[in-house]
């Protein structure tokens, strides 16, 4: 996210990005494509700056000049920044879960899975480079939804 730039990853309707962790991992990097819903236009009319020819980053993550290992190091400094704020909101709200980014990203995959989304779709979501990657992020179903699925047998 903090990397996404108005002129490079806004395509009309639709986000598009290759996410930087596995952009050097695969043979072909996988581009990511998340259709722009009212929701997310209302979110990036935030961050919108008045001119017409918009340029730079998306949101205000990185607020100067860096590159490579410098860039890197900058964006791990403001995501260590962002998963303390997670904990401290959790803390605040009385939830018994250490919020974090990845808790986030976890439960996205976990809500698609329960909703009966295939693994293939949510693998392909999140940018992984196989299924069996995206497994550790799924949790285990619970034992009520086993149990209604044993009543078909019957």
């Amino acid at each position: 996210m903090a990397i996404l730039e108005w002129g490079k990853n806004i395509k009309v309707d639709r986000i598009e990005y290759q996410r930087k962790k596995t952009i050097n991992t695969l043979k072909v990097p996988k581009v990511i494509s998340i259709k722009i819903t009212d929701e997310i236009n209302l979110i990036l009319s935030l961050f919108k700056k008045s001119d017409k020819n918009q340029k730079g980053y998306i949101f205000p993550i990185i607020d100067k000049e860096l590159g490579g290992k410098q860039l890197r190091d900058y964006i791990l400094d403001k995501n260590k920044e962002h998963n303390t704020n997670l904990k401290e909101i959790g803390k605040k709200l009385e939830i018994d879960l250490n919020l974090t980014s990845y808790v986030a990203r976890h439960s996205y995959a976990t809500v698609l899975k329960r909703s009966n989304v295939p693994t293939a779709v949510i693998s392909e979501s999140l940018g992984h480079s196989s299924e069996s990657v995206t497994q550790n992020y799924l949790d285990s179903f619970d034992n009520s939804v086993i149990d209604d699925a044993n009543k078909n047998l019957l």
